[in-house]
């Protein structure tokens, strides 16, 4: 929708790959590099050049959820990565079984007091810039 002004279905990532949108005055270069195991390796290429990541989680498929936990501890333990925030999106929420935000805040170890990102102005000393977002994309 970003990248064309209409919807559209895509698959999931089987290959990285680079798209550039401009919204108002400010443009993004966005890195969609999957989150296969493969893609993984790749991540850590990318870290020392980001403004921002965007995690996306599928909140329906509780059988892959500790593993995304641990990919997403993994990025927040990077040192090039301590003050680069962070949105993770809690996808799938049409689905009858799909975590709600508290759950998935529970499950990451991602707690109101730890975070910030929605009302900065509610920052906690030691709070890292995550903010979760439910949706369905």
């Amino acid at each position: 929708m970003l990248q064309t002004d209409r919807f559209t279905q895509t698959d999931s990532t089987i290959h990285p790959h680079q798209a550039e949108v401009t919204i108002g005055n400010i443009q993004f270069n966005s890195y969609d590099l999957g989150g296969h195991a493969q893609a993984r390796k790749t991540w850590s290429e990318y870290a020392g050049t980001v403004d921002g990541i965007i995690f996306m989680v599928d909140a329906a498929d509780k059988s892959r959820i500790q593993e995304s936990k641990q990919e997403l501890e993994s990025l927040l333990k990077m040192p090039e990565l301590q003050n680069v925030p962070f949105v993770v999106f809690g996808n799938k929420i049409d689905k009858k079984d799909a975590l709600k935000e508290e759950e998935l805040r529970e499950i990451f170890g991602l707690q109101y007091h730890q975070t910030y990102g929605k009302d900065a102005n509610q920052k906690n000393a030691g709070a890292r810039p995550v903010e979760i977002f439910m949706c369905s994309v």
